[in-house]
């Protein structure tokens, strides 16, 4: 399922003057959501998989044939160019190649590829990153992977959590000259960082504005006003419907009724209008004959 005008047209947008507001979703339901809304692209990020279908926070055990298969699904039942977490490449330089091989065939337009060495470690505050010459050789093999040229590779580098600045930034530009598309910093916690990566990171810039970060506290606008091309929002779609869910199920188990939270659940026609069922009646009504006794 190549899509090869859904990558260039992502990677026309991201060399827009315009920031890409891409919201992260987390399966086919939220993707049409995010379609229906008007945004142009979506994220489906390795956190929210892990989420949703082993109902575990993103510790690393799920696997890239997981995400590919809920990849598919989201990107059959939308319009719009979906790119996703690809976590390390999920092993060595030749893992990344298939990585990134299944990724464009599952017609998702872009993969994220980060530093880290997995499995990840969660009881530690540092996070433990390969070297920068192996970095590079899977950016370079991620790049020599891909069938369409204008499959994007981004780069995510956990440095700047890791080490410093200085490390993540010359991590970012080894990676631009290897080929790497986009550039990911993660773990800016101060506008002076912010500025500092937009004037010495050469290449168009995707920052995660998550709701946690130091970063939520700015507008996409601003961000783009100081230089970048992808503003990120990763799980900020999962938690706000976690939080509505939560809610509505424990008024229904204190009162054993939706009496009192039937404002807070979606009518049944927008609902299905979401679901496109009014479409699939057309199309039933076209091919399968009805007989009126029946």
């Amino acid at each position: 399922m190549y899509n090869k005008e859904k990558c260039a047209q992502f990677k026309k947008m991201i060399h827009d003057e315009k920031i890409l507001v891409a919201p992260g979703i987390y399966d086919s339901f939220s993707a049409k959501m995010a379609e229906r809304i008007g945004f142009k692209t979506a994220y489906l990020g390795g956190s929210c998989v892990s989420m949703t279908k082993l109902g575990i926070a993103d510790t690393g055990l799920i696997t890239y044939k997981e995400i590919i298969e809920h990849a598919r699904y989201i990107v059959e039942a939308t319009n719009i160019p979906i790119f996703a977490d690809g976590d390390n490449g999920y092993g060595n330089a030749l893992n990344v190649q298939r990585t990134v091989r299944e990724y464009e065939a599952a017609g998702l337009v872009g993969i994220q590829l980060d530093d880290l060495i997995l499995p990840k470690r969660y009881c530690k505050p540092d996070k433990q990153i390969i070297t920068r010459e192996e970095m590079e050789g899977k950016i370079k093999a991620a790049v020599d992977a891909r069938i369409n040229d204008d499959f994007t590779i981004i780069y995510r580098t956990l440095g700047r959590v890791n080490k410093d600045l200085d490390e993540a930034i010359e991590r970012s530009n080894i990676a631009v000259k290897a080929g790497a598309d986009v550039v990911f910093v993660e773990g800016l916690d101060s506008e002076e960082e912010i500025d500092r990566v937009a004037k010495e990171v050469k290449a168009p810039l995707l920052i995660s504005m998550n709701e946690k970060r130091f970063t939520s506290n700015f507008t996409a606008k601003e961000m783009e006003q100081k230089g970048y091309s992808i503003g990120l929002f990763p799980v900020t779609a999962i938690k706000a419907a976690v939080e509505n869910v939560e809610k509505v199920l424990k008024q229904l188990k204190e009162e054993e009724s939706v009496i009192n939270c039937k404002n807070q659940i979606m009518d049944t026609t927008r609902f299905y209008d979401y679901l496109d069922l009014d479409k699939c009646k057309e199309t039933e009504k076209k091919y399968i004959p009805y007989k009126n006794n029946l």
